[in-house]
């Protein structure tokens, strides 16, 4: 992957969703036409607080107002796959800017006590190797930090099929009940198995699995390809930030909007 600056990166983060297949398995309704205006719309980067706000609601389903009976609910069972992407295209520094993100989401998605979370990683490059396999938040926080960088080649593909295998097997920890999503962190530049990338997010969301696109860098080439990743409608489902510091600056800020007396 050839980035758009020295310091973009790509993470892959898979979570649940108690949203059903049928509701975001659509392709149907993008343009076709990969220079179509449409696709513009999702260049700029939008400001922190609205990325914040969007995290907020649709990553962490954390609402303005909750009733009273959905708090008296059993949880919801997520399981999430982060797959990180640890190719020569991330600085090391970068790389490690990523984790912390990773581990401070994880923590903020324990406010909402209406999801029971595990989570999964995979590290990949031109290949995907898994870092750990479902555990509780607590443990996963931990691990997320312990996964080592080792920089090569591109491939989304590798990470997402990775993730789906997860999902897949019992072994890995993967619950039955659990919903299932893909949030994924790019410049949108895989330079490996690049033609299987969307066939592959398309089995994902064909076996119900929602699908986030976290955009990096101040301009992305070929973004309709990764607004295709992402589930439908993208405009609930695709972020963009500048790159890793801005991620960082957003996920502190959600975490100001969700916990201030606990944040920095």
């Amino acid at each position: 992957m050839s980035g758009v600056g020295a310091c973009l990166a790509l993470f892959v983060l898979a979570f649940q969703s108690e949203q059903t297949a049928a509701t975001f398995w659509q392709t149907a309704a993008l343009p076709s036409d990969p220079n179509d205006p449409y696709y513009k719309t999702f260049q700029p980067v939008p400001s922190p607080e609205v990325t914040a706000d969007k995290i907020i609601t649709n990553v962490l389903h954390i609402y303005p107002v909750t009733p009273d009976w959905y708090k008296r609910l059993p949880p919801v069972l997520q399981d999430v796959v982060l797959v990180i992407d640890d190719s020569g295209s991330i600085p090391p520094c970068e790389f490690h800017k990523g984790k912390i993100a990773l581990r401070n989401l994880i923590w903020l998605a324990r406010a909402n006590p209406a999801y029971d979370t595990h989570y999964a990683a995979v590290a990949y490059a031109w290949a995907a190797v898994v870092s750990f396999k479902f555990l509780p938040s607590a443990a996963a926080q931990k691990e997320i930090m312990a996964i080592p960088y080792s920089g090569s080649a591109t491939n989304i593909h590798a990470g997402l099929a990775q993730a789906k295998k997860l999902f897949d097997v019992s072994s890995s920890g993967s619950r039955a009940a659990a919903n299932k999503v893909v949030f994924l962190i790019t410049d949108g530049r895989p330079n490996w198995d690049r033609s299987l990338t969307i066939p592959t997010a398309e089995a994902l969301k064909k076996e119900g699995v929602e699908i986030f696109v976290m955009a990096v860098g101040p301009n992305i080439k070929d973004i309709h390809k990764m607004v295709k990743v992402a589930s439908y409608p993208p405009e609930r489902f695709f972020f963009r930030v500048n790159n890793l510091s801005g991620l960082l600056n957003v996920i502190a800020l959600v975490a100001k909007k969700i916990a201030p007396q606990k944040a920095d």
